[in-house]
């Protein structure tokens, strides 16, 4: 069933999917003749006979087309023919040949499963972005795009009748070199939903969500305000920002002994501004350029004010039942009245 809609999928080009079809059944019928399947092998032949003759009017420009009957029927006569000659193979061989035989509409299918997931769509929603779409939007034309599809199916073919003619050894190794080439082939591509989900997982971007991650946990561990206070001097140096400023009105700066004054603003600063959930506001300033791009600075502003809320509930429960709080606040006080703000 996954290959009859694979070769659906492929026959998007004048060709294409009659051309793959006929190199996959010769190479289906070349295997099943080392293995004495006699049926695979007139089967294949018959297919591959009916596609070359085909070809030659469905070639770019075409005059005549498979449609989904056709192209269904294809990969279906090539998938029913696979499953018997299956039963004749060892299991490395059964299994790794035929993938190899079928290996660009396995690796279109595969691809378009794997965007979709990433994009949050169903799978069997329709788009423009299968392999022939992409070499497209690269700059070659459908015939180029028609024959490079052809030497990469011709490849593919004699890879799997290596792996059924071959030792475990000889499979193993045309096994892998086709799964690099692929993996490069891929890239070459430049699928965006692979590129992003790659750079979410880049080591610099993990480093950058653990030198995040160790910023909270030290805040967590925060028990009075000058703590604080040094906790937001280190979390600028080490998330590379100018700055990372609290601003909190003057009472609540009081009662959490949050002193200390804001250095000199500027004005060639990007700054992000976040309002925080008991009141106050959470800044982040930094250089335009000045390269902390392993994480989104929104994302960074968002991690930093839930655990802010967090750390300003507990450090104001604490000091709340600390005794003579009342008495110790004048020189705060006297500070406050400056109407200077925080950092």
């Amino acid at each position: 069933m996954a290959l009859t809609n694979a070769f659906n999928l492929i026959d998007g080009l004048d060709g294409l999917a009659a051309g793959v079809g006929f190199l996959s059944a010769g190479a289906i019928a070349v295997t099943a003749m080392m293995l004495d399947a006699k049926m695979v092998v007139v089967v294949s032949l018959a297919l591959a006979g009916a596609l070359l003759g085909f070809l030659r009017h469905n070639f770019a420009p075409a005059s005549i087309f498979l449609g989904d009957s056709g192209s269904m029927f294809v990969g279906f006569v090539l998938a029913a023919s696979a499953v018997v000659w299956h039963q004749k193979a060892t299991t490395a061989v059964a299994v790794a040949a035929p993938l190899l035989a079928f290996a660009l509409p396995v690796a279109d299918t595969t691809l378009a499963v794997v965007r979709r997931t990433l994009r949050g769509q169903h799978w069997f929603a329709s788009d423009r972005q299968h392999i022939h779409h992409r070499l497209v939007a690269l700059g070659l034309t459908p015939r180029q795009v028609v024959l490079l599809l052809y030497g990469f199916s011709a490849l593919a073919a004699l890879a799997s009748i290596f792996v059924a003619r071959g030792p475990r050894l000889i499979t193993g190794m045309v096994l892998l070199l086709f799964m690099g080439a692929c993996w490069v082939g891929v890239r070459r591509l430049a699928y965006p939903e692979f590129i992003e989900f790659g750079w979410a997982f880049s080591r610099r971007r993990v480093r950058a969500r653990l030198r995040l991650q160790e910023l909270l946990e030290g805040l967590r561990a925060v028990a009075s305000g000058p703590e604080l206070r040094e906790w937001l001097q280190g979390a600028a140096h080490s998330l590379e920002l100018e700055r990372v400023t609290l601003r909190l009105d003057p009472a609540r700066r009081q009662r959490l002994r949050l002193l200390g004054e804001e250095p000199v603003g500027e004005d060639n600063l990007w700054r992000l501004t976040l309002p925080l959930g008991s009141g106050g506001v959470l800044v982040l300033a930094r250089r335009p350029g000045s390269g902390w791009v392993d994480l989104p600075f929104e994302l960074v502003g968002e991690e930093l004010r839930a655990g802010l809320d967090e750390a300003l509930a507990r450090l104001e429960k604490r000091e709340s039942l600390r005794p003579g709080v009342a008495e110790a606040a004048s020189p705060a006080a006297a500070w406050v009245s400056s109407g200077k703000e925080v950092v």
